[in-house]
């Protein structure tokens, strides 16, 4: 396809319509260079659209070169008022009376902006930057605003980081983030990021990855990062804002939580299956962890972390504690589950009574040396994980330890516990402003989990 003429296609890949002043007419103009910017379109849309954009400057130019251009004067001071020349006057030969240097600041301002502004009433462009006028840091009556101090991507992240109390893990997650769109723009000044940039960034990043990771890992840790700049005056405006990906829905051909088959299937095999191949700590994980996931609706992680101490006796209830202070929740908030009688028949209460106030699912002594981004109760959730896929629940479609807050749903309502109770229960966010207020008692939750059905491994 041929290019129009005067169209180009500049480094960032936007097409601009360009069209170079004749020397008779930039007297007039007082430009060198016409412009107009068509965007990151097709090159046959940028054809299209540049038409009238030519059309537009060659007809500016036809009516500048048809207009007689304004004559210089010989000096740029003869046709001001005497005020004025009396005070340049006095200014140059340092007469007048002695002033601080804020004084002759707001001096000097006055009067080069008084002969600016006589300058430009007559316009006489030309003659603006020559004039024998004082210069001062001032424009428009007012100081000029200091040059933006230099603020990196880095700097804005750690900030937002450290003040947000982002998790290890995902900081871990969104770190690479950051650099990934600094290599994007080939800098790390925060405060020059444009939205274009960013669309850019988007545009690149979809070509390799999923919509949703970028949507909700790339775009979700910039916006966030720029959101706590933009409220502690780092920058000015938030580049990411309103930019976010179209997420086709996917297709679900099941249901997000384990079927009954599934779920008999997993705990059977960690009621009876042979554990005695891996150590004390993964052998009691393997045993319990699906089981307590399966009548509490937990999630793995909350209950992979738990400790003796996390496990008590309140009058007429043994409830387990999950808690921030044993590792990362996703609510922040600590909250009492009461255990089913059946986990009790089998012998929970005795498992933990012989392990002490310690960890229950990993090697608290690893724990303290290994990543902390990848704690050891992560990675007996993990372990967990491996389990149930190579015993046969291997159906993409559902996560393998996921899927038990997913049924636990399920089976609450097939057991008529009411919904609001059964998000009390797994810490889900009140539905409406109401259930925000007052506390759930243990005995009240206790009665729900009786309701709840037995599982028959």
């Amino acid at each position: 396809m041929r290019l129009m003429s005067h169209l180009r296609k500049t480094s960032d890949g936007t097409w601009e319509v360009r069209l170079v002043v004749p020397q008779d007419a930039r007297a007039v103009l007082g430009r060198k260079n016409l412009t107009k910017r068509l965007g990151k379109v097709t090159q046959a849309e940028a054809n299209r659209l540049a038409v009238p954009v030519v059309a537009d400057f060659q007809s500016l130019i036809a009516e500048a070169r048809a207009r007689k251009p304004v004559t210089a004067e010989p000096s740029p001071l003869a046709r001001f008022s005497d005020p004025v020349l009396g005070e340049i006057r006095a200014f140059k030969k340092g007469e007048g009376p002695q002033r601080t240097p804020y004084q002759r600041i707001m001096k000097e301002s006055a009067v080069a902006q008084s002969v600016v502004e006589q300058m430009k009433a007559t316009g006489d462009r030309a003659r603006i930057k020559r004039a024998d006028v004082p210069q001062a840091p001032w424009q428009n009556g007012a100081p000029l605003a200091p040059k933006a101090r230099v603020i990196s991507l880095d700097d804005v992240f750690e900030g937002y980081a450290g003040e947000s109390g982002l998790a290890p893990a995902t900081r871990k997650r969104w770190l690479p983030v950051v650099n990934n769109l600094k290599r994007h723009l080939d800098h790390n000044d925060a405060a020059v990021v444009t939205p274009e940039n960013i669309i850019d960034w988007k545009e690149t990043l979809l070509r390799d990855r999923a919509a949703g990771t970028v949507r909700n890992v790339y775009l979700a840790a910039v916006k966030a990062m720029f959101n706590w700049a933009v409220e502690n005056r780092k920058v000015s405006t938030n580049p990411a804002s309103g930019i976010t990906v179209r997420v086709q829905k996917k297709a679900r051909e099941r249901e997000k939580g384990f079927t009954l088959f599934e779920a008999q299937l997993i705990l059977r095999e960690a009621l009876l299956g042979n554990h005695s191949n891996v150590s004390a700590h993964y052998q009691r994980a393997r045993r319990w962890i699906p089981w307590l996931c399966a009548y509490s609706g937990a999630r793995v992680g909350e209950i992979a972390r738990l400790r003796g101490c996390d496990v008590s006796v309140m009058p007429g209830y043994h409830v387990i504690r999950i808690t921030p202070e044993a590792g990362s929740v996703k609510t922040g908030e600590a909250r009492l589950v009461p255990l089913h009688p059946h986990l009790i028949e089998q012998g929970f209460l005795a498992t933990f009574a012989k392990v002490g106030n310690g960890a229950l699912f990993y090697d608290p002594l690893r724990a303290r040396t290994g990543n902390a981004v990848n704690p050891q109760y992560k990675k007996a959730g993990e372990h967990i994980a491996k389990l149930v896929r190579t015993i046969g629940v291997n159906d993409p479609d559902v996560q393998p330890n996921h899927g038990w807050r997913h049924l636990f749903e399920t089976r609450c309502r097939a057991a008529q516990i009411e919904s609001d109770v059964a998000d009390a229960i797994q810490r889900l966010a009140a539905r409406t402003q109401g259930q925000a207020y007052g506390e759930w008692e243990v005995p009240t939750l206790a009665k729900a989990i009786e309701k709840f059905p037995r599982y028959v491994a």
